[in-house]
């Protein structure tokens, strides 16, 4: 949840457990998302802030949730949206900064450059081939055939006149 909270479950069938990362002394979370790379392995994000007062991690787990470390990703900044592969590579979005990559199951990042960082890309997907698309909040789509290195800016549904704003003011 927003408020730093998890829930975790052995089976979506089954009953859900609370477990709040805070109460084990990590604070300053705002949870966007989490993102698995198996079911024992992964990792939750948003606005989390680390030890020097910048928004710079991440909680990991290696034992289904059970129990939430911080690694910090290398950047500051609002982790928007995240996608992980089972081959233990993941691509965050940081608003501001740029993509956080990691090819470890999460433990060490490095970072990705995006065509404009002054976009807040709140979507992104990667394939294991290192092709990836990212998209803005503020109508713009860019894709990559090499993990970042290079991206090509794609016509939005805005851009083709395939959609009208209904809310001209946002």
């Amino acid at each position: 949840t927003r408020a730093g909270e998890v829930g975790i479950t052995s089976h979506a069938n089954e009953k859900w457990q609370r477990h709040d990362p805070k109460r084990e002394g990590i604070f300053g979370a705002t949870l966007e998302d989490a993102c698995f790379f198996n079911k024992d392995t992964g990792f939750v994000f948003g606005f989390i802030q680390g030890e020097k007062g910048k928004y710079d991690n991440i909680y990991h787990t290696i034992n289904g949730g059970k129990q939430w470390k911080p690694i910090n990703f290398g950047q500051d900044g609002w982790i928007d949206d995240g996608c992980a592969l089972e081959n233990g590579e993941a691509w965050l979005s940081v608003s501001g900064s740029g993509i956080a990559y990691t090819t470890d199951y999460g433990f060490n990042w490095k970072q990705i450059k995006t065509p404009n960082t002054k976009q807040r890309y709140a979507s992104i997907f990667f394939h294991r081939d290192h092709k990836g698309v990212i998209a803005s909040l503020w109508n713009a789509i860019a894709y990559t055939e090499d993990n970042g290195n290079n991206w090509k800016n794609l016509p939005t549904p805005l851009d083709q006149k395939a959609y009208t704003k209904t809310n001209k003011e946002s």
